[in-house]
């Protein structure tokens, strides 16, 4: 039997652009298991305060991925609260009354998202800045930037083939097809194929989608100014520029 504690894992916070680098990876030949380490969208996971890196992951190498923090809060919100507890659906009211009881309630306002502790741009920081610093200098593990794939994807990806031990045959044809446009069109074409009066069809709603907007720096379109300029605050406390 292999050890599988040794194989490489992904580890992102949700909306940091995993579906893209996995489907890369999957149409290359490099299949890569991610993880949001104990921090995704499951009702379980919802609205916990981060205290650490997951004990589990901490010694496997590791790609980490991650995300302008505001950016990547907007793209959570939007996640969250028109498919992970959207309401009227199932989810919904199955997860209504354990989260409220616990206090975990993800706000509807994206303003008061962004700035909640267990929800938006702090924890996201915290997150990022443990996982960073915990796999800072170990040979064994590679931290990239949804940013820097956008900006040459054949690069970045390069370097995770690399990393993996892969070649990088194919990577072209892979970026070309895996594109966020591509993405987001095949999507589309099966959210109009999944409707029926028995499951309504939640995934018309634009932020449902799992390839979105995938826009760099969007978070100014959508958030009031003195959310941005609060939400740079607290990212710039961890050490992030945004």
């Amino acid at each position: 039997m292999s050890d599988t504690s040794r194989e490489p894992i992904g580890i992102s916070f949700p909306k940091s652009g995993r579906t893209w680098v996995k489907a890369v990876l999957k149409r290359v030949g490099a299949p890569t298991r991610f993880t949001h380490a104990g921090h995704g969208s499951r009702k379980q996971e919802l609205g916990r305060p981060f205290e650490a890196v997951a004990a589990g992951h901490a010694d496997r190498p590791t790609l980490f991925l991650h995300r302008n923090p505001i950016d990547t809060a907007v793209s959570f919100f939007h996640q969250v609260n028109s498919k992970d507890f959207a309401p009227g659906t199932l989810k919904y009211w199955q997860r209504l009354v354990p989260l409220w009881l616990e206090g975990r309630l993800p706000p509807r306002s994206i303003d008061a998202f962004v700035l909640h502790p267990n929800y938006g741009v702090e924890k996201i920081c915290r997150f990022n800045r443990a996982w960073l610093d915990h796999l800072a200098g170990r040979d064994d593990s590679l931290v990239v930037s949804y940013e820097e794939l956008r900006a040459d994807p054949m690069a970045g990806f390069g370097r995770i083939l690399s990393w993996l031990g892969r070649d990088a045959s194919g990577l072209a044809e892979a970026v070309e097809d895996k594109s966020f446009e591509n993405m987001r069109a095949r999507e589309a074409a099966r959210a109009e194929e999944a409707t029926s009066f028995l499951k309504p069809d939640r995934t018309r709603d634009e932020g449902a989608f799992k390839a979105r907007r995938g826009k760099v720096g969007g978070y100014a379109d959508e958030l009031a100014p003195g959310t941005v300029a609060r939400a740079r605050d607290i990212a710039a406390a961890h050490g992030f520029e945004v």
